[in-house]
């Protein structure tokens, strides 16, 4: 018996013995040992170690060291000895949190090292570069660079990206790997409403989730706009659209439509719609946004308007069987889904029948459909698509003394039977809640 120092001059020939020997628990604990000492200036030698003795497990702990130090090795010998596929992996990633101008400028260390010999990669380096990240200056001063002559790929991917800033209007639609920042989470956005306070004054103020976080505490605010309520938003390619609503300092129902671009929080206006709206619907459906019904401030609405993204023009659908406002919409299976509100030709104080009604439209026959009605009438009240079914959540559905009463109940239908069921209620009743939807879930909030 003897005692054996691990130290990277005797750890290779320790595994190539524990190797020989079929020594299993002495690779196991040289692979510990190599994990403990792993830093960014002996990241390399482990890795290339790892790979020899297939100790796969110590190559994956050496991509996160490097990513975290990336910036401190950006103009340093162990950027450009990265070997290839660890490097592709590195830029290609989402959890590499640094300015996309630096992964470029990474690439190219890397490429101009060894430009002969690297030349064969630099196609799929360069691609993992995020242009479409960057501002059209950058862009240019790029295009002026011995890169673009050097590297004939670089061209295609730089004329891409300027065509994607140049088409303003589509950039919801052209959305892709290349257009979303490193880091990016799921967050929800909430915008303006109003307080509860005596004043009922409206927000301006957009407010940020995390939904990774679940707390309450990573609620923040992420930028401003008008303050208003009674408003609709939909989102497109992680860009939030917002419509309509009572606001501006004339307290008027407003036609207006904004962009909003969480990457360079950035508002851009768009067209307004030809109507002016509140307690309407915004929703996004293949390469539109449809604005249903809502309040004019004299009458209730049966219009319906669809936006051409790419165009940034709004023309007229079919109208709703029946004028009506405070309803509710959501999209499953390539249709839209509308359902309950206040009908009758009232004013902005007029709440009348509440409606159980649930309707269909599908914007290739442009035409709408009667469905299966809800058990219960309401209004203002949440609906939501998610895993193939559509949930209505909440609302109002009786005046008491001028207030209106909230509802608990959901309710659950199923497009592919047309059929409606009672689901779990809300532990509160309440109404005028905004509602996002994910894949798998459905968040209610406010009300």
């Amino acid at each position: 018996t003897t005692k054996l120092d691990l130290t990277l001059d005797t750890i290779q020939d320790i595994l190539s013995t524990a190797s020989y020997l079929q020594m299993t628990a002495l690779s196991q604990h040289c692979s510990s040992h190599l994990k403990s000492i792993l830093d960014i200036n002996n990241c390399l030698t482990v890795y290339d170690i790892g790979l020899e003795y297939h100790l796969h497990d110590v190559c994956a702990c050496v991509e996160p060291v490097l990513k975290q130090s990336f910036t401190d090795i950006l103009g340093s010998e162990v950027l450009v000895d990265i070997p290839f596929k660890l490097l592709l992996s590195i830029l290609s990633s989402d959890e590499l949190l640094v300015a996309e101008k630096d992964v470029f400028n990474a690439a190219c260390n890397w490429l101009y090292h060894d430009r002969e010999g690297r030349m064969h990669q630099s196609d799929e380096i360069l691609q993992a570069v995020r242009f479409p990240l960057m501002t059209p200056s950058m862009l240019n001063n790029i295009k002026r660079s011995p890169v673009s002559r050097d590297y004939p790929e670089c061209v295609a991917l730089l004329a891409e990206a300027s065509d994607y800033h140049a088409d303003i209007y589509s950039q919801p639609l052209r959305q892709s790997p290349q257009t979303i920042p490193r880091g990016a989470t799921s967050h929800i956005l909430v915008a303006g409403g109003l307080t509860w306070e005596l004043s009922h004054d409206a927000y301006s103020n957009i407010l940020c989730y995390n939904t990774e976080a679940k707390c309450t505490s990573s609620w923040e605010v992420l930028t401003r706009e008008t303050a208003r309520s009674g408003h609709s938003v939909a989102v497109v390619g992680n860009f939030l659209f917002l419509a309509g609503g009572l606001g501006g300092q004339s307290l008027e129902i407003l036609n207006t439509v904004h962009r909003y671009d969480p990457r360079t929080n950035h508002w851009l206006e768009l067209c307004s719609m030809t109507e002016s709206r509140m307690q309407f619907c915004l929703v996004p459906l293949g390469h539109s946004i449809y604005a249903v019904g809502g309040n004019s401030g004299l009458w209730r609405l049966d219009s319906v308007e669809r936006l051409d993204i790419q165009k940034n023009s709004w023309s007229y659908c079919s109208r709703l069987p029946q004028p009506c406002s405070g309803h509710a919409a959501a999209v499953c299976s390539s249709h839209l889904y509308v359902c309950g509100g206040v009908s009758t030709a009232g004013g902005v104080h007029d709440l009348g029948a509440f409606l159980t009604q649930m309707v269909r439209y599908k914007p290739e026959e442009d035409r709408w459909t009667l469905m299966s009605p809800m058990a219960i009438g309401r209004a203002f009240h949440s609906m939501g698509a998610v895993c193939g079914a559509i949930y209505v959540a909440g609302g109002g559905n009786a005046l008491l003394r001028g207030t209106l009463l909230d509802v608990s109940a959901i309710e659950k239908y199923n497009p592919a039977t047309d059929q409606w069921s009672m689901v779990n209620s809300m532990a509160t009743p309440r109404c005028y809640m905004g509602v996002a939807a994910t894949p798998t879930e459905i968040f209610l909030l406010g009300g």
